[in-house]
């Protein structure tokens, strides 16, 4: 038997391997799909001299925008605002109303709860984050600072 084992072990040494069947992909080039020239020589400078014209002649874009989609002027000049800055208007009783109702909330935290972290209206007192004080307590300023 052991003559056996030994000649299985022999001729498993002089058998040539079998070449795989695995073959390496060819390197493909960024012009190999349909497309990639377009893409990489005819479509950025399109897009360069279209942008240029834009800039330069902004007015026949805007008006092929709206021709191509069905837009009328009013529609056009909403998508595509003029140069002009738009007109804003002061609500002033409303404006008066929040700096009346900050000065009063400002007027109560610094009666009740001044130099505290949150300030409690109900129970008109403040109360601070850590035990070690407020968070924007500072007791002594950061090298090269001092406070004024």
């Amino acid at each position: 038997m052991s003559s056996q084992v030994r000649q299985r072990k022999k001729a498993a040494k002089t058998t040539v391997p079998k070449p795989s069947k695995w073959q390496p992909e060819p390197e493909v080039s960024y012009t190999d799909f349909q497309g990639g020239l377009f893409m990489l020589v005819v479509l950025p400078p399109l897009l360069f001299v279209i942008g240029i014209a834009y800039f330069v002649a902004p007015q026949l874009f805007h008006d092929a925008f709206g021709a191509f989609f069905g837009f009328d002027e009013s529609e056009i000049a909403r998508i595509f605002p003029t140069g002009e800055p738009p007109e804003f208007l002061v609500d002033l009783p409303r404006r008066d109303a929040v700096v009346q109702a900050f000065q009063h909330a400002w007027g109560a935290y610094e009666r009740d709860a001044m130099g505290a972290d949150e300030y409690h209206p109900i129970s008109h007192e403040g109360t601070n984050l850590t035990s070690a004080g407020g968070i924007g307590n500072i007791r002594e300023p950061a090298p090269g600072y001092r406070i004024t």
